[in-house]
């Protein structure tokens, strides 16, 4: 899923098809909260386990400069627990916004 600044959200699932949402601006208030963070940015890149049918979670930001940070995380992989909290705020915009 892809958030963008004025609300917009767009999630593109695994057949490729696209759907096109969005939330009022300050209810990614949460979201910019939580990855403006210094925990935020000093998460590891990389979370990795190894299995099969794991779910990826990526979350990429841009910084004001245009700068791209991406933090990867996957089921059983030992993801900390604030990233776990940024996950589930990003997945709660999704359900807000059906």
């Amino acid at each position: 899923m892809t958030v963008k600044n004025d609300g917009t959200l767009e999630l593109v699932n695994r057949s490729g098809q696209q759907r096109k949402s969005s939330v009022s601006a300050d209810r990614l208030t949460p979201v910019k909260q939580l990855i403006a963070q210094p925990e935020f940015a000093q998460l590891n890149t990389l979370y990795q386990a190894v299995g099969a049918d794991l779910c990826v979670y990526s979350i990429t930001t841009r910084q004001a400069d245009g700068s791209a940070r991406s933090i990867t995380t996957m089921d059983a992989a030992p993801t900390p627990p604030f990233l776990m909290q940024v996950i589930k705020e990003v997945e709660t915009l999704w359900k807000v916004a059906q």
